[in-house]
């Protein structure tokens, strides 16, 4: 197993509840999305976010089959156990991505580039400002736009949950530190509670691999915001998310470690048969590959 495999596989256990011991003594995680739910209706109603269409409720039935709920009451509950790909624990939720946040794309004055727009003093995020580094935070900028271009993009504040969504480096999620815009490469989810942004991150980072391989049918990969809604989202307990993202960060940087060991050693043997070859030779041509016999004629003699 690589390093990366190994990465993959514990950010599975984690999101699957296996991980960190469960305790019967935190609070169920019904509990917590229905805060979640009663405050995303509060901003919805203070005109704060706006209310999703396909908002929905997930839930179990006593005979073990996934059903989801549409809020809007005119669909029919319907069983979504094909789409369950979680073992999760009893104690788990699952709802879909849209019921934490309202989620929308960024935008991009246009022409690009241009003076009237650009270089102003408005930090502007593009997508490899969000994919340069492995950390789970975005703290600089490299560009930036005017107030001319705000009418073109959309403006959010420090601490807002991004995640790209164009291009091949589609589907990182990073935790923006600044007061910014952002371009259409790039989706924000607007007002998701604080203490959900570590566990998100680390399901999202996840989730990366299988949001790349969505066939969408079209020449650059995207990620639209339709897909990121929809996407299922197995929550813990508040407690248990804390440990979870604890025993993440305790483990990664070892996996890290043991990455760069693996690399030396797949260096050294790719290299091993070449130096040894030219060992060998050294050793030939400078008479200490095999024993010498004082019998043998001097090439000099004649």
């Amino acid at each position: 197993m690589n390093a990366q495999q190994l990465r993959n596989s514990i950010l599975q256990e984690a999101i699957e509840g296996r991980l960190v011991p469960q305790d019967p003594n935190d609070e169920p995680a019904s509990v917590l999305l229905e805060r979640i739910r009663e405050e995303k209706k509060r901003l919805v109603k203070e005109g704060i976010i706006k209310a999703d269409k396909n908002e929905s409720s997930i839930y179990r039935t006593s005979d073990g089959h996934w059903m989801e709920h549409f809020d809007d009451k005119i669909k029919s509950d319907v069983c979504i156990d094909d789409e369950i790909t979680y073992n999760i624990p009893e104690h788990w939720e699952i709802c879909r991505l849209n019921s934490l946040a309202e989620i929308v794309r960024g935008g991009s004055p246009r022409p690009a580039g241009s003076l009237e727009f650009y270089e102003g003093n408005i930090p502007f995020l593009k997508v490899a400002d969000l994919t340069k580094d492995s950390s789970m935070y975005v703290s600089s900028h490299t560009s930036t736009i005017k107030e001319a271009g705000l009418k073109k993009t959309r403006k959010v504040n420090a601490g807002t949950f991004m995640l790209t969504n164009s291009g091949a480096t589609l589907g990182v999620p990073k935790i923006c530190t600044f007061d910014t815009t952002f371009n259409d490469g790039i989706a924000a989810f607007l007002c998701l509670p604080d203490f959900l942004k570590s566990y998100l991150y680390w399901f999202l980072c996840s989730k990366t691999e299988a949001f790349r391989n969505i066939n969408q049918g079209t020449a650059q990969p995207n990620l639209n915001t339709d897909i990121i809604k929809a996407t299922l989202f197995p929550l813990p307990p508040l407690a248990e998310q804390k440990r979870i993202v604890a025993k993440i960060e305790e483990l990664l940087p070892k996996v890290e470690e043991y990455g760069k060991a693996q690399d030396a050693l797949d260096k050294l043997n790719k290299e091993l048969p070449e130096r040894l070859k030219k060992s060998i030779l050294q050793e030939a041509i400078s008479g200490r590959l095999v024993p010498q016999d004082p019998n043998d004629r001097n090439p000099h003699h004649r």
